[in-house]
């Protein structure tokens, strides 16, 4: 490729549209304008791990043709609404494009050196570039700006940012008006809580709660306002720090780790007689049915989710652990909200996909997805039929699955065998806080270009 000086080059196509050559031998034409524009084959680089567990980099072969360019006749203008995956190497990319007149480009950080365009010729997309039209009679110039957008971060992995929070035992979590609220017991095992602002990530000091007592085992929010069960009962508060009683012989609540809307939400408890009531707004509770044989007797984590399928249908989906013969198992139990019962989900005791045991068990809906994690942090489990199979995030796949594998714990979190609390919040974010101290906020990457 030769660099000429871009006015030469334009010369020479003007040159060229109005020599002497019969009109009948040549059609020439006043239009200058670039109909559509391709981006040819290039590599994408990705990180990966090898058979042997070795972090490694492979590389695949993706074609522009995914990635469609706009062509902005009006604001001359070309650029790609889709971004280009992360790690797309462009330094060296043929591209097609189909005019009217002759083209020239031009790299910005090179001014006054054009290049004629072939279709044959490599092109360095890292550099910003212009292209320039001339129509065929040589009477028009026309001028593209040119954008080619690439991710900047891997699409759909979870990144983590970490903060320092307050150390309490038995950590709750719960959030209210954009406000994460922290509760659990100080170094004196007196109740208090801390709160962190959404949107700021740094945390309060721990002040001892009032109206509160017994050791806390769930804490929820609906319609703005806090509810935590601490022994065997309900109080409620809207600041955290002052809390009135509601409801007493509680045994369970089978809360969520996401807001609640009394609208369409229903949350579920088990008094100490044994029975299962459920609850809008935790003051009006609704006998439901005797405690089912193998359905979680103590706190366990539950998903209030409405159907896709039917906005007027709820589902309630309550987990935990039972003891059967002497063995410990994880049971799903499953509700609609037209149903009578409960159901307990048909999952073979030892199946190949079975979540596996753990303490502490929580479950949250993220990403169109039941994601779980339990004591000792190992990573997340995921679940897309509801919680039947489970299937390990792990990094290394050998092929393409449905499962996301870059759904993965930051490595200062993984592996902690602190107890822990979780919460989602409205704006696509999981909040992880564990006893000693350490707050995680991990979301997923959306990239928008414009």
């Amino acid at each position: 490729m030769k660099r000429i000086p871009a006015a030469l080059v334009l010369a020479a196509i003007l040159c060229t549209g109005v020599s002497c050559i019969r009109e009948d031998e040549i059609a020439t034409s006043p239009e200058a304008a670039i109909a559509s524009f391709t981006i040819g084959y290039y590599d994408v680089l990705v990180n990966d791990i090898d058979y042997l567990g070795n972090d490694t980099v492979i590389a695949t072969r993706e074609s522009g043709t995914m990635y469609p360019m706009t062509v902005d006749q009006l604001n001359n203008r070309i650029y790609n609404i889709d971004s280009l995956a992360y790690g797309s190497v462009l330094d060296a990319v043929t591209c097609n494009i189909v005019s009217k007149g002759s083209v020239v480009y031009e790299y910005i950080d090179d001014p006054g050196i054009g290049y004629l365009y072939s279709s044959s010729e490599e092109i360095d997309f890292t550099r910003p570039l212009t292209f320039t039209v001339v129509s065929t009679d040589g009477s028009y110039i026309r001028k593209y700006d040119f954008k080619l957008n690439v991710h900047q971060v891997f699409p759909d992995s979870l990144r983590w940012s970490t903060a320092t929070a307050p150390q309490l035992s038995s950590p709750l979590l719960s959030i209210m008006s954009d406000t994460l609220f922290l509760l659990g017991l100080d170094g004196s095992s007196i109740l208090s809580v801390a709160k962190c602002a959404l949107n700021k990530g740094i945390w309060s000091e721990a002040l001892p709660v009032s109206g509160l007592s017994g050791n806390p085992q769930a804490m929820v929010t609906i319609d703005g306002k806090l509810y935590a069960h601490c022994g065997q009962t309900i109080s409620s508060s809207t600041d955290g720090l002052s809390w009135t009683m509601e409801k007493e012989g509680v045994k369970a609540i089978y809360a969520p780790t996401h807001e609640l809307d009394s609208s369409s939400d229903r949350i579920w408890m088990l008094d100490t007689d044994s029975i299962l009531s459920c609850s809008a707004d935790m003051n009006v509770w609704s006998d439901s049915q005797k405690l089912p044989a193998l359905f979680p007797d103590t706190a366990a984590t539950a998903v209030y989710t409405t159907l896709k399928t039917n906005s007027d249908i709820s589902r309630a989906l309550v987990a935990g652990l039972v003891t059967a013969d002497e063995d410990t198992l994880s049971v799903f139990w499953n509700r609609l909200s037209t149903d009578t019962a409960w159901t307990r989900l048909n999952v073979p005791e030892k199946g190949l996909y079975n979540l596996p045991v753990m303490d502490n068990l929580k479950i949250i809906e993220y990403d169109g997805s039941l994601f779980a994690l339990g004591a000792g942090l190992q990573g997340f489990y995921q679940s897309n039929d509801n919680g039947i199979t489970w299937y390990f995030c792990n990094r290394f796949s050998y092929s393409w699955s449905t499962y996301n594998r870059f759904m993965q714990l930051p490595d200062g979190l993984k592996g902690s065998n602190q107890p822990f609390a979780c919460v989602t919040d409205n704006y696509g974010g999981i909040w992880i806080v564990t006893s000693d101290g350490k707050s995680w906020y991990g979301s997923i990457t959306r990239i928008c270009t414009l």
